[in-house]
């Protein structure tokens, strides 16, 4: 199990991995499951869970010890993906007061 997670990660060229697929897979997962549950704090909780999986996978991987060293990126995806659902909310609640007034000027 622990070959096939490092030639999996050998396979992805690392820069390309850790800022372009990490975080859009995490965020997204965590932009998904909040407007899925209507719920803001689902994306943070969402994204720091994928983020921290991912993470805890890499290091065993390539370390295989217990000991996990996690990076920033446990913060600032959560962030990110905390504003981000709020940004997405906005946006919907904004959308369906439009249309509530524009089928009231009708």
């Amino acid at each position: 199990m622990r070959r096939a997670f490092t030639s999996l990660f050998d396979a992805i060229d690392s820069f390309l991995l850790q800022l372009v697929i990490v975080p859009l897979v995490t965020i997204g997962l965590g932009l998904a499951a909040a407007l899925v549950t209507k719920r803001l704090f689902m994306a943070p909780v969402v994204t720091l869970l994928a983020n921290l999986a991912y993470e805890a996978l890499y290091m065993n991987a390539y370390y295989g010890e217990v000991t996990f060293s996690f990076s920033s990126w446990v913060i600032v995806l959560p962030v990110a993906s905390l504003l981000l659902a709020w940004l997405v909310r906005a946006m919907v609640k904004n959308e369906k007061t439009f249309q509530r007034t524009a089928t009231y000027k009708k």
